[in-house]
Order: C-alpha cells, then sequence, then structure tokens
C-alpha cells in the first residue's frame, strides 16, 4: 500500500480560515456586450442630451474600444428573460386532452 499524504487538522482549519479571508476580486475584463449593458444608463444620458449612437460610438473608438452602433442599440433594450414554456405547454396539452376526453365521451 502506497504511503498517503496527511495534513494536519491545525492546518486544515488554518487554510480554512485564510479562504474565508480572502477579499472579493472583482474581474478586470467583461465581454463587450456586458460592458455595455453597465453603461446602458451613461449611454442613455449621453442620448438625451442629443448625441446620437453614431457620436457615442465614435467616442468609444477615441477612447480605444470599437463598438458598432447597433451594439450600442442593443445595450438599450431591455434583456430578454427566459420564456416560462413549460408552464404554458402543460396548460395548453392539458386543455387538448380535456377537450379530446370530451368529444369522445
Amino acid at each position: 500500500m502506497a504511503n498517503r499524504r496527511t495534513i494536519r487538522i491545525a492546518k486544515i482549519d488554518e487554510l480554512g480560515r485564510a479562504l474565508e479571508a480572502l477579499p472579493k476580486r472583482a474581474p478586470e475584463v467583461l465581454p463587450a456586450d456586458d460592458a455595455l449593458r453597465l453603461l446602458a444608463r451613461k449611454i442613455a444620458d449621453a442620448q438625451a442630451k442629443g448625441h446620437d449612437l453614431k457620436a457615442i460610438a465614435s467616442l468609444f473608438a477615441e477612447r480605444g474600444v470599437a463598438v458598432s452602433e447597433e451594439a450600442l442599440k442593443a445595450s438599450l433594450r431591455p434583456k430578454k428573460k427566459p420564456k416560462a414554456a413549460t408552464a404554458k405547454s402543460a396548460t395548453t396539452t392539458g386543455a387538448a386532452k380535456e377537450s379530446k376526453a370530451n368529444e369522445a365521451g
């Protein structure tokens, strides 16, 4: 039987406390669509000041971030929520079965 490596319980406790004490790290980069969603309110504010999406895209490009007008527009749309298809289809299926049962009976 091979020798198994062991770790003292006190060391495990120490490591556990050290892990718990670690601060939360913020990511250094985000996907472009997430970044634009974070900036959506400020993009909308710039539009309210009379700046169109072309001008805003140019501002981004001047600062080293290439972004299309379409990407900016998409960031201003509400994020789509996933459809609850299971509840709807279950209701529809149940109604169809009930209708067939009534026809047969």
